[in-house]
Protein backbone atom coordinates (compact mmCIF):
# COMPACT_ATOMS: atom_id res chain seq x y z
CA UNK A 1 0.00 0.00 0.00
CA UNK A 2 1.39 3.40 -0.93
CA UNK A 3 -0.46 6.46 0.40
CA UNK A 4 -0.43 9.24 -2.19
CA UNK A 5 -0.21 12.43 -0.17
CA UNK A 6 1.32 14.06 -3.23
CA UNK A 7 -2.28 14.17 -4.49
CA UNK A 8 -3.46 16.28 -1.52
CA UNK A 9 -4.89 19.65 -2.53
CA UNK A 10 -2.66 22.57 -1.53
CA UNK A 11 0.17 20.17 -0.65
CA UNK A 12 3.29 21.92 0.56
CA UNK A 13 5.98 21.88 -2.11
CA UNK A 14 9.54 23.11 -1.81
CA UNK A 15 13.01 23.22 -3.30
CA UNK A 16 15.81 22.28 -0.91
CA UNK A 17 17.24 23.70 1.18
CA UNK A 18 14.47 25.26 3.30
CA UNK A 19 14.14 25.78 7.04
CA UNK A 20 14.16 22.65 9.26
CA UNK A 21 10.79 23.77 10.66
CA UNK A 22 9.17 23.39 7.23
CA UNK A 23 10.86 20.02 6.69
CA UNK A 24 9.53 18.91 10.08
CA UNK A 25 5.97 19.79 8.99
CA UNK A 26 6.49 17.51 6.00
CA UNK A 27 7.99 14.76 8.18
CA UNK A 28 4.96 14.95 10.50
CA UNK A 29 2.66 14.45 7.49
CA UNK A 30 4.69 11.47 6.28
CA UNK A 31 4.74 9.94 9.77
CA UNK A 32 0.96 10.33 10.02
CA UNK A 33 0.66 8.37 6.77
CA UNK A 34 2.19 5.32 8.47
CA UNK A 35 -0.55 5.22 11.09
CA UNK A 36 -3.27 5.86 8.50
CA UNK A 37 -1.90 3.09 6.27
CA UNK A 38 -1.75 0.58 9.13
CA UNK A 39 -5.35 1.43 10.07
CA UNK A 40 -6.44 0.87 6.47
CA UNK A 41 -4.48 -2.38 6.24
CA UNK A 42 -6.10 -3.71 9.39
CA UNK A 43 -9.46 -3.31 7.60
CA UNK A 44 -8.31 -5.05 4.41
CA UNK A 45 -9.19 -8.76 4.38
CA UNK A 46 -6.19 -9.56 2.15
CA UNK A 47 -3.59 -7.89 4.40
CA UNK A 48 -1.86 -10.33 6.76
CA UNK A 49 -0.76 -8.25 9.79
CA UNK A 50 1.90 -10.87 10.55
CA UNK A 51 3.66 -10.09 7.24
CA UNK A 52 4.07 -6.34 7.01
CA UNK A 53 7.24 -4.48 6.02
CA UNK A 54 7.46 -0.70 6.17
CA UNK A 55 9.39 1.03 3.38
CA UNK A 56 9.87 4.62 2.30
CA UNK A 57 12.12 6.77 0.20
CA UNK A 58 13.56 10.21 1.03
CA UNK A 59 10.80 12.05 2.97
CA UNK A 60 9.04 8.71 3.41
CA UNK A 61 12.25 7.07 4.59
CA UNK A 62 12.57 9.61 7.40
CA UNK A 63 9.09 8.52 8.51
CA UNK A 64 10.09 4.84 8.30
CA UNK A 65 13.16 5.56 10.45
CA UNK A 66 11.23 7.63 13.00
CA UNK A 67 8.17 5.39 13.36
CA UNK A 68 8.05 3.88 16.87
CA UNK A 69 5.50 1.12 16.26
CA UNK A 70 6.53 -2.52 16.39
CA UNK A 71 4.00 -4.12 14.05
CA UNK A 72 6.34 -4.45 11.06
CA UNK A 73 8.58 -7.48 10.50
CA UNK A 74 11.22 -5.27 8.93
CA UNK A 75 11.87 -1.87 7.43
CA UNK A 76 13.47 -0.54 4.26
CA UNK A 77 14.97 2.96 4.30
CA UNK A 78 15.68 4.24 0.77
CA UNK A 79 17.61 7.46 0.18
CA UNK A 80 17.87 8.69 3.77
CA UNK A 81 20.95 8.69 6.01
CA UNK A 82 19.41 8.64 9.53
CA UNK A 83 21.75 11.48 10.49
CA UNK A 84 21.45 15.04 11.71
CA UNK A 85 21.60 17.44 8.77
CA UNK A 86 19.75 20.29 7.05
CA UNK A 87 16.65 18.07 6.54
CA UNK A 88 15.74 17.64 10.23
CA UNK A 89 15.99 19.32 13.61
CA UNK A 90 17.28 15.95 14.84
CA UNK A 91 17.28 12.68 12.91
CA UNK A 92 15.06 11.03 15.57
CA UNK A 93 15.78 7.54 14.32
CA UNK A 94 13.71 4.92 16.17
CA UNK A 95 14.53 1.85 14.08
CA UNK A 96 14.21 -1.28 16.22
CA UNK A 97 17.41 -3.13 17.11
CA UNK A 98 15.67 -6.52 17.06
CA UNK A 99 14.15 -6.50 13.55
CA UNK A 100 15.68 -6.51 10.07
CA UNK A 101 16.39 -3.14 8.50
CA UNK A 102 17.71 -2.46 5.00
CA UNK A 103 19.15 0.96 4.18
CA UNK A 104 19.81 1.62 0.47
CA UNK A 105 21.25 4.96 -0.62
CA UNK A 106 23.53 6.38 -3.28
CA UNK A 107 27.11 6.79 -2.08
CA UNK A 108 26.93 10.21 -3.73
CA UNK A 109 23.36 11.08 -2.80
CA UNK A 110 22.90 14.75 -3.73
CA UNK A 111 20.99 15.47 -0.51
CA UNK A 112 22.43 13.24 2.22
CA UNK A 113 26.01 12.33 1.30
CA UNK A 114 29.04 14.42 2.28
CA UNK A 115 29.06 15.61 -1.36
CA UNK A 116 26.19 17.99 -0.50
CA UNK A 117 27.79 21.38 0.24
CA UNK A 118 24.80 22.47 2.41
CA UNK A 119 24.42 19.18 4.30
CA UNK A 120 25.08 20.92 7.60
CA UNK A 121 26.94 18.00 9.19
CA UNK A 122 30.69 17.83 8.55
CA UNK A 123 30.90 14.35 10.12
CA UNK A 124 28.03 12.81 8.13
CA UNK A 125 28.66 9.39 6.62
CA UNK A 126 25.72 9.54 4.21
CA UNK A 127 24.03 6.32 5.40
CA UNK A 128 22.33 4.81 8.48
CA UNK A 129 25.26 2.81 9.91
CA UNK A 130 25.59 4.88 13.08
CA UNK A 131 21.86 4.65 13.83
CA UNK A 132 21.91 0.89 13.15
CA UNK A 133 25.09 0.07 15.06
CA UNK A 134 23.24 -2.12 17.59
CA UNK A 135 21.11 -3.97 15.05
CA UNK A 136 22.71 -7.29 14.06
CA UNK A 137 20.02 -7.78 11.38
CA UNK A 138 20.69 -4.51 9.56
CA UNK A 139 22.20 -4.18 6.09
CA UNK A 140 23.39 -1.08 4.30
CA UNK A 141 23.72 -0.95 0.52
CA UNK A 142 25.60 1.98 -1.01
CA UNK A 143 25.14 2.33 -4.74
CA UNK A 144 28.09 4.19 -6.28
CA UNK A 145 27.17 7.18 -8.41
CA UNK A 146 23.43 6.53 -8.26
CA UNK A 147 20.84 9.32 -8.26
CA UNK A 148 18.77 10.19 -5.20
CA UNK A 149 15.88 7.96 -6.25
CA UNK A 150 17.40 4.47 -6.04
CA UNK A 151 14.45 2.15 -5.44
CA UNK A 152 13.91 1.26 -9.11
CA UNK A 153 17.55 0.53 -9.89
CA UNK A 154 18.58 -3.13 -10.34
CA UNK A 155 21.31 -2.51 -7.74
CA UNK A 156 18.52 -1.78 -5.24
CA UNK A 157 15.89 -4.27 -6.40
CA UNK A 158 18.12 -7.30 -5.90
CA UNK A 159 18.99 -6.54 -2.26
CA UNK A 160 15.31 -5.74 -1.59
CA UNK A 161 14.25 -9.09 -3.07
CA UNK A 162 16.74 -10.92 -0.83
CA UNK A 163 15.67 -8.91 2.21
CA UNK A 164 12.00 -9.73 1.63
CA UNK A 165 12.78 -13.42 1.04
CA UNK A 166 14.61 -13.50 4.38
CA UNK A 167 12.03 -11.50 6.33
CA UNK A 168 9.12 -13.57 5.00
CA UNK A 169 11.13 -16.83 5.15
CA UNK A 170 10.49 -17.56 1.48
CA UNK A 171 12.43 -20.01 -0.61
CA UNK A 172 14.37 -18.64 -3.55
CA UNK A 173 12.62 -19.47 -6.81
CA UNK A 174 14.28 -22.30 -8.70
CA UNK A 175 15.83 -21.22 -11.95
CA UNK A 176 14.73 -22.86 -15.16
CA UNK A 177 16.60 -23.43 -18.33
Amino acid sequence: MAPDSFALPDRLTYKSPISPDIYERIHALRLSEVSLATQALRQAPWADPQRWVLAGTSEGAAAVARYKGQEFLGRIVFSWSCENNYFVRSHGTALPDDKPVLNIISSTDPYFSPANSWLGNPTAAGHCAAALRNNKQASIVLIPGAPHTVLNLPAARHPVAGFLRDVFKLQKAASTG
